[in-house]
């Protein structure tokens, strides 16, 4: 599998904030094949592809770390979002028409509130 950063942002003391990756490889479209039992892990990997193997990871994570001057576990989360990659077949009618479309813009006025 190759892995590419598309984009990263980084915190004020150098760490990441946010990172997009993009994984690809070869895909059997997420599909596991079974029926061999002396499968090794290299064919199971390529069968299901990137998107098979981490369809599941979607969701928030906890992260926990122990820094180097402190002895306290500092608990944190991240955010993980798993997205297949959409063909490019040219298909411009599968997008949504603007005529199908309703763009309203808001204001909210009168006494505050939620």
């Amino acid at each position: 599998w190759e892995c590419d950063v598309m984009s990263e942002s980084r915190t004020d003391l150098g760490g990441i904030k946010e990172t997009v990756l993009s994984i690809s490889g070869r895909s059997g479209g997420g599909i596991m094949h079974y029926g061999s039992n002396d499968e090794d892990e290299e064919d199971l990997l390529s069968n299901i592809g990137p998107y098979g193997f981490f369809k599941y990871e979607s969701g928030v994570h906890r992260v926990q770390r122990v820094p180097i001057n402190d002895t306290r576990i500092h608990t944190s989360a991240c955010s993980v979002a798993v997205l297949p990659l959409q063909q490019d077949d040219n298909n411009a009618g599968d997008l949504l028409p603007m005529s199908e479309l309703k763009i309203e813009t808001m204001r909210s006025s009168g006494a505050g509130g939620q």
